[in-house]
């Protein structure tokens, strides 16, 4: 999904954030035109995330004179586990966001050319759901006693659907069970 601070029609960003998710093969063509004419000159820019290849192509086509000289990519990896990066052969420097499990990094493309970003490895970043969960926890509105049964709870039966109904039926604080239930319900395999 592409990113732009400044949406103004008559200009075309010469800096976007361009977050994609792991897991899955997906993509994004992006439309962009001169801003004036109806029907006049544009550029489709065609974003492919190709996960178990480890590649993401950025192929610009159509009228590329529109858009800016160079271009500069801010890249949030979300869901990525940490790994290096290059494009079109050059290491890339990176940086690694652990709580959120982001790689980021910037490139610059220039308005005609292809850029291939290769992965040395895709791989989702570990889910610290209990960690996550015991930040909810501790933020919600609700007495100890309670709160320390349900992380009880949490830490003897994991996660998953069976819990999240437990955890409706124990709570008696409106909405603690929502506020989990997210966190209960982004299962991974082998998860219980």
């Amino acid at each position: 999904v592409p990113l732009a601070d400044d949406l103004r029609a008559d200009t075309l960003p010469e800096r976007l954030t361009l977050r994609v998710f792991a897991g899955a093969d997906g993509g994004f063509e992006l439309y962009e035109d001169d801003g004036m004419t109806d029907g006049g000159p544009s550029v489709r820019t065609d974003i492919r995330l190709h996960w178990a290849e480890g590649t993401l192509t950025i192929t610009p086509r159509g009228d590329t004179a529109l858009l800016p000289e160079k271009r500069a990519w801010q890249v949030e990896c979300m869901g990525f586990a940490p790994c290096s990066v290059s494009a079109d052969g050059r290491e890339l420097s990176a940086s690694y966001d652990e709580e959120r499990g982001v790689l980021r990094f910037t490139m610059e493309t220039g308005a005609e050319e292809a850029c291939r970003v290769c992965f040395s490895e895709t791989a989702l970043a570990k889910d610290n759901w209990l960690e996550r969960a015991h930040e909810r926890l501790h933020r919600m509105q609700t007495g100890n006693n309670e709160k320390e049964a349900v992380w009880r709870l949490l830490q003897t039966k994991g996660r998953g659907h069976g819990v999240l109904t437990t955890l409706r039926v124990m709570c008696h604080t409106p909405g603690l069970a929502d506020c989990l239930e997210e966190v209960l319900l982004n299962l991974e395999e082998g998860d219980a």
